[in-house]
């Protein structure tokens, strides 16, 4: 199931956010000029514990940062509001654009690894699976997290009572299987009552 959130198909029969989503990301052919880095749509959207605000997070995995900077610019350069830098995250070069498409805002990020293994996406997939084993009541308790501006990782640990580092911990939380998970997910429903 949560693979599945890997497909930009999927969102296609989502809920009416969700469709607009694909609808902003297929008008400027995003996922088919992007191909050859492997592009995941990763975030809130996909798991729908986003808001109005929530931007549509697009990972890549690129061998040559630079050659990837330059397409961006040529494929989406006269998008409204595109900007794009260079940074390091996790002590790794990546290339970072934004822009919109249909009034949703758009950030691209890119490096080296494969988007299987960049934590953006590995984030989403345990989310999902954390969500899967909640009450619905939890994705209403992130929303609100998240309105009064927190960010969605922190959200997930408050909601789940996850100590320590939450971006680190999600990422350990990864690795765990469903039995272990469902605990977790379980902790929700005890902060409750």
């Amino acid at each position: 199931m949560h693979m599945k959130l890997l497909d930009i198909e999927t969102m296609a029969k989502g809920n009416e956010r969700q469709r607009a989503a694909y609808e902003a990301l297929k008008s400027i052919q995003l996922f088919e000029k992007l191909k050859e880095s492997t592009p995941v749509l990763a975030g809130t959207i996909p798991i729908d514990v986003d808001i109005p605000s929530s931007d549509l997070d697009i990972i890549c995995s690129t061998r040559n940062l630079e050659t990837f900077a330059m397409e961006l610019k040529d494929k989406f350069g006269d998008l409204e509001g595109f900007d794009l830098h260079h940074k390091l995250f996790r002590g790794q070069p990546a290339v970072v654009a934004r822009f919109r498409a249909q009034g949703f805002p758009i950030e691209i990020f890119a490096q080296g690894p494969s988007v299987f293994t960049q934590p953006a996406v590995v984030h989403m997939l345990i989310e999902a699976r954390l969500l899967t084993f909640a009450p619905k009541e939890a994705k209403e308790k992130i929303r609100l997290l998240k309105q009064t501006g927190m960010k969605t990782e922190p959200a997930f640990a408050e909601t789940f009572d996850i100590k320590g580092d939450p971006y680190e911990e999600l990422l350990k939380i990864a690795l765990m299987p469903d039995h272990e998970i469902l605990m977790i997910a379980h902790r929700f429903r005890f902060m409750q009552q």
